[in-house]
């Protein structure tokens, strides 16, 4: 059936009119915050350099600023999550089965709660309240001979801002506890442990203040915002361990590990062309020492109490830079090309006891992070793109006690290579996929040269009161200098949002 419609004034009034409210749809719809989830990122192959969504869009309040909370361009909304992880390991032995369950997307960045929980906006105010919870099955332990381990980590978070105009300002408390408990096997060669746990309790405090300039902004018009956040312990952070052992008699290992001096700020940058161009800059310093005391029942050759010393001295710096470029090709495309670089510096000294503390051990490493990513969007139809990442790592380890001090160095470099993307079957559906290849590459003291290959498929579903994202991975890594040595990897995602 063909309509045709004749050229009255009445007829144009109504074409205008309807080309009109189509392109002013169009217009409004572009200029709506992409709302989705790290999931959906993460099924097109974790290309953050190039997704146009809001868990991605380089705002301050995603670099851990609480300010950033009243600043969001999002509704009331209640934000749910969770992630299945699996590994096997081949040839089999202790910890070559992993598992992990999380109510937390993304586990590889979980150090900032970002969009999570319930978000209530009623301006000048804004409140987010959230708490996940995250367990790790049978890992292999970091200080036991290859013995493994369960681990828990549960987490609530508190998280208010303010917009007083030119300047917002946020406040955030959050409590992280760490809880461990150790199979029965060896601590060292001629220990062996019958049952032990330790436990560890944060309670931290997070203030952030965010300024944009110039305050009187049309939607359009470029702007700039300036940033700072500090973040300190509430009280003294202390693990303890409580271990059953046995040497030559059965006896009890208790050690306590405490934080102190703990700080944790710096300043940030975003410059925005809004539909174009968002560039952000930071950078964050860490510092704390730590402190260390045993106590044994029974002292013999292995341990021996002893009192509280001061062990290390922590602090590293993290300088980041970051772009994302929108650029149109056409009426319904752009074109997206993203990267960021990261420098990571860190110094760890380990301290000596007795009358005098001397530096007996350093551990000094640089960390280099580069990625680059290009693709293609045409917004709510597809998108496609390419990422490449990589990561140098470098630690030197010297022992600086002795008469002529020992320097050993680890470099591990990491090179990867994403291709993904989207589909929207229908204004509510879009099919996702992405194929990895990732190169391990290790030095030195360690072997290993790893080949990591992977494919994720995923579903979106949106409407007006909520999204849904899911994603699930199949992958295997090799280990290049012994083909017999592989592991089985899956993983799987699921992120939902309901609008309030």
């Amino acid at each position: 059936m063909f309509i045709t419609f004749s050229d009255t004034p009445a007829s144009k009034k109504i074409r205008w009119a309807n080309t009109f409210t189509i392109l002013l749809s169009l217009l409004v719809l572009a200029a709506s915050p992409a709302r989705a989830s790290e999931t959906r990122v993460d099924s097109m192959g974790g290309q953050t350099s190039t997704i146009d969504d809001e868990t991605n869009n380089l705002d301050l309040f995603l670099d851990g600023n609480p300010a950033g909370l009243v600043l969001l361009q999002t509704q009331d909304r209640f934000d749910i999550s969770g992630q299945w992880g699996y590994s096997n390991s081949q040839p089999s032995g202790p910890g070559s089965v992993e598992q992990s369950f999380s109510t937390i997307a993304r586990l590889s960045d979980d150090s900032i709660i970002h969009y999570g929980g319930l978000m209530i906006f009623s301006h000048p105010w804004a409140l987010q309240v959230d708490s996940d919870v995250l367990s790790n099955q049978n890992l292999l332990a970091a200080n036991y001979s290859l013995e493994p381990e369960n681990t828990q980590q549960y987490r609530q978070l508190i998280r208010a801002a303010f917009d007083a105009g030119i300047f917002a300002f946020g406040l955030e408390f959050s409590n992280v506890e760490n809880d461990q408990t150790f199979n029965a096997g060896l601590y060292n060669s001629a220990v062996t442990v019958q049952s032990g746990a330790s436990g560890e309790n944060q309670t931290r405090v997070r203030i952030g203040v965010i300024t944009t300039f110039p305050d009187d902004l049309d939607d359009d018009d470029p702007r700039w915002q300036t940033g700072f956040v500090f973040e300190t312990y509430l009280g003294q952070v202390e693990e303890t361990l409580n271990n059953n052992v046995f040497y030559t008699s059965l006896f009890t290992l208790q050690q306590n590990t405490a934080t102190t001096n703990y700080y944790y700020f710096g300043p940030e940058l975003h410059y925005e062309i809004p539909g174009t161009l968002i560039v952000r800059f930071s950078s964050f310093m860490t510092n704390y020492d730590t402190s260390f005391l045993q106590t044994v029942s029974q002292t013999n050759a292995q341990f021996a109490a002893s009192p509280t010393s001061h062990i290390s001295q922590y602090q590293t710096m993290t300088n980041t830079g970051v772009f994302h470029l929108t650029l149109p090709t056409s009426a319904t495309e752009n074109f997206k090309l993203g990267g960021s670089f990261t420098a990571i510096l860190t110094n760890n000294d380990f301290i000596g006891t007795g009358s005098a503390e001397d530096v007996y051990f350093n551990a000094d490493h640089q960390q280099l992070n580069g990625i680059l990513g290009a693709g293609f969007e045409s917004l709510n139809h597809y998108f496609w793109g390419l990422q490449l990442r990589t990561q140098n790592y470098i630690q030197d380890n010297q022992a600086a006690i002795t008469t002529t001090p020992t320097l050993t160095t680890t470099d591990y470099d990491l090179y990867q290579v994403a291709l993904g993307g989207e589909k929207w079957l229908t204004p509510h559906f879009a099919l996702r996929a992405s194929l990895i290849g990732e190169m391990d590459i290790y030095s030195q003291s360690i072997t290993a040269n790893v080949l990591n290959t992977s494919g994720t498929v995923g579903f979106g579903l949106k409407d007006k009161g909520f999204n849904l994202d899911t994603k699930f991975l199949l992958g295997k890594e090799v280990d290049f200098n012994n083909s017999a040595e592989s592991a089985l990897l899956l993983d799987a995602e699921i992120s939902g949002t309901f609008f309030l």
